[in-house]
């Protein structure tokens, strides 16, 4: 089965959010450019210069396109992607599945982000992920909002 096959937007074939092995053979595999686009659609609300940000115009004409299968992303943009896949489940979740109001979240700035976006601090690594998740945390168990 293909890597584009395998991956449903953050959950395994059953349903649940991938494990962490299967999101490391995602990645390795190259994430797929289908399910890249859809995840940036719904994470910058479809504007363009934040889904530049995410995946520049050169990147997406170097995508990988294995024989016979949809095109994949090289391993740096598949970590950065899989990245944003994780938080943006995550917001999911506090969100209630309502994906206009996690949207909203992700693009809005933020008084514990130092005025930056959750979106922001995605894009600035796994520590800008790192930090986020621990913001998210807090907001999990009602202290912020």
């Amino acid at each position: 089965m293909s890597a584009a096959l395998k991956h449903e937007a953050g959950r395994s074939e059953t349903g649940g959010l991938k494990s962490i092995r299967e999101q490391l053979e995602a990645v390795q595999a190259g994430y797929p450019l289908n399910d890249a686009a859809t995840l940036m659609e719904k994470v910058t609300k479809g504007d363009s210069t934040l889904k530049k940000r995410i995946l520049s115009q050169a990147t997406l004409t170097r995508v990988r396109r294995p024989r016979d299968e949809a095109p994949v992303l090289k391993r740096d943009s598949s970590e950065k992607v899989a990245r944003i896949e994780r938080i943006w489940a995550r917001v999911l979740a506090i969100y209630q599945n309502d994906e206009a109001q996690a949207g909203a979240f992700m693009n809005r700035p933020h008084m514990m982000l130092a005025g930056k976006t959750p979106l922001e601090m995605t894009l600035e690594g796994e520590t800008g992920a790192a930090f986020l998740n621990s913001v998210l945390g807090t907001i999990e168990h009602g202290f912020a909002a």
